[in-house]
């Protein structure tokens, strides 16, 4: 899933799919933990949602409940300088949602001003997830597409 190799010595786990193989008339693929937990959750949620017995609320698409103030101290101490997505919010919307190799690098540009729309928001919050490069644009265009924050490009 992540594009990484999976050595020897790195724990993994193996899907096997009924289908045509050469060898053991399976197809196997090896995932990362990680990787795995991170499909495993997504398939499960999406078959949900299509059904329609998600029990996970509109306002619940955010998993990370913590919350920092949006200033540059506040970023330095908290926003971690690790892949994922971060998500903007004034008290009463969400403003916007990113994705960064670096978050704390890219809510310092922000801070910075490289976004006007985000400037013009006052008492601003930040939040983050680490997520897998793997599927870390596909989970910023779903948390744009659910949560509607007013400074990202609307999807298609």
């Amino acid at each position: 899933m992540c594009g990484e190799l999976i050595g020897s010595a790195a724990p993994a786990l193996e899907l096997a799919f009924n289908g045509e193989s050469a060898t053991s008339g399976a197809l196997r693929f090896p995932l990362h933990h990680d990787c795995f937990a991170a499909w495993e959750f997504e398939r499960r949620e999406t078959t949900a949602r299509l059904i329609g017995t998600s029990s996970r609320p509109h306002w619940m698409l955010w998993r990370n409940p913590q919350s920092y103030p949006f200033d540059t101290s506040s970023v330095r101490l908290n926003a971690p300088q690790e892949a994922g997505i971060y998500a903007l919010r004034s008290p009463t919307r969400w403003v916007y949602v990113g994705e960064s190799d670096n978050i704390r690098a890219q809510l310092i540009q922000h801070l910075n001003g490289d976004n006007a729309c985000i400037t013009v928001h006052p008492s601003l919050t930040f939040s983050y997830e680490l997520v897998p490069d793997a599927i870390r644009a596909w989970r910023q265009d779903e948390l744009v597409s659910e949560l509607r924050p007013i400074c990202n490009p609307r999807p298609g």
